[in-house]
């Protein structure tokens, strides 16, 4: 388990740590990554890493985390309380625009599953109602995202939300398998 920081001193030295993974991530595989070379990339004496994180999965979690507390904060400052559905779809799909670079480490580093059953789970914490419909919606959005990445964001934030509202008012089954 990685270690939850007391001050912001520790809070920003951990997200460098998880910053310089990131950034390890877009052109090396998560086992090409070794502590050592993370450390001496970070440029922190290895025992400090040690400090943060257990194992190098628990740096993976805490990278998990990290973004959803981010996601939550941008929402919560952008929420409005007369909001579309449409307008919460170009929030997520706008942070994760804005976040490109995680996604397509996670992509390169082939976790891009663990990152999204953990994202789900995590989501699914947060909420009550059926978990067969929050899991279905939240995989859906996830796969979309992860679609548009695959196609180089080539449609903006609005864009992709507005197409997201088009598959939520037609008729899933007229849209699978009538197109």
């Amino acid at each position: 388990m990685y270690k939850k920081c007391v001050t912001e001193e520790s809070a920003m030295r951990q997200q460098h740590i998880i910053q310089v993974f990131i950034d390890m991530m877009q052109t090396k595989t998560i086992n090409e990554i070794s502590v050592i070379k993370l450390c001496e990339r970070a440029n922190i004496p290895r025992k400090a890493f040690y400090r943060y994180f257990e194992t190098k999965d628990d740096l993976i979690y805490a990278t998990f985390d990290l973004f959803h507390k981010l996601y939550q904060s941008y929402t919560r400052e952008r929420r409005k309380q007369d909001a579309t559905i449409e307008y919460h779809l170009t929030l997520f799909f706008t942070f994760w625009y804005e976040h490109s670079p995680f996604i397509q480490a996670m992509k390169h580093s082939n976790l891009l599953y663990l990152f999204l059953t953990n994202f789900v789970q995590e989501v699914w914490n947060e909420r009550k109602g059926d978990r067969i419909t929050a899991y279905f919606a939240m995989t859906g959005l996830y796969g979309v995202l992860l679609e548009w990445e695959n196609d180089g964001f080539s449609q903006t934030p609005t864009e992709i939300a507005h197409r997201m509202m088009e598959i939520f008012t037609n008729p899933l089954s007229n849209r699978l398998f009538m197109e």
